[in-house]
């Protein structure tokens, strides 16, 4: 029983750290479209030919 729970305890490990590395790359896909659309609306306010 030990093994087992063991056993289940790395495979948790295992599943949160690559859930871990996939919501950090979704995170940081929606960090950088957030930043990018803030720099279109500066460049808008700044300079209206880029409208």
């Amino acid at each position: 029983m030990k093994t087992l729970r063991q056993e289940v305890g790395i495979l948790l490990q295992d599943l949160e750290l690559e859930l871990f590395k996939r919501l950090r790359k979704v995170f940081a896909e929606a960090l950088k479209q957030s930043l990018e659309q803030i720099d279109d609306l500066i460049l808008k306010v700044r300079d209206p030919r880029f409208v």
